[in-house]
């Protein structure tokens, strides 16, 4: 396939601006980091969520204020799920904070930017966690880590299905 000549769209990047106030010796200041970062292709999300599946909640019985199981009209016990628990928490932080590096070490296209990899070394769960801790070792934060999913996502369109899937 063609349009206009063309074999296929260029893979849409931005320059994302991370600016902070630091203070050293009692100077203020701020400190700018730029990144670039481009959007990921198509199917990648498909092996991400093989890779990190969503947490299974936990399930227990529907209860009223007394701790009395409920039961609907049909005498039957509805069942919730039970998302306060903390290993259900745990799990879902460590869930979002592996698919975010996952998303981050696929998108980030800037050459100075570089992780601590072994060439050749098994991309799973284990990996990509180990990209997101890098992150947090250097001393970006969840708000930063947030913008540049944000950003990459949204060089995906995928920010706009988001919005107008909440709107439906």
């Amino acid at each position: 396939m063609k349009i206009r000549g063309k074999q296929k769209f260029n893979t849409p990047r931005k320059v994302v601006m991370l600016t902070r106030t630091t203070s050293e010796e009692g100077v203020e200041g701020t400190e700018t980091v730029q990144i670039r970062v481009r959007a990921l292709p198509m199917g990648i999300d498909q092996k991400m969520f093989e890779l990190f599946p969503e947490p299974v909640k936990p399930q227990d019985w529907a209860k009223d204020a007394k701790g009395i199981i409920l039961r609907d009209p049909e005498t039957k016990k509805p069942m919730i799920a039970d998302v306060e628990t903390p290993e259900y928490r745990d799990a879902a932080r460590l869930s979002m904070h592996n698919r975010m590096g996952y998303i981050l070490f696929h998108g980030i296209d800037d050459p100075e930017v570089q992780f601590d990899v072994t060439e050749g070394q098994e991309k799973n769960a284990a990996f990509y966690s180990g990209v997101f801790q890098q992150l947090v070792d250097f001393g970006f934060t969840m708000g930063d880590l947030s913008r540049l999913v944000a950003e990459i996502t949204s060089l995906m369109n995928l920010s706009e299905d988001v919005e107008t899937a909440k709107g439906n």
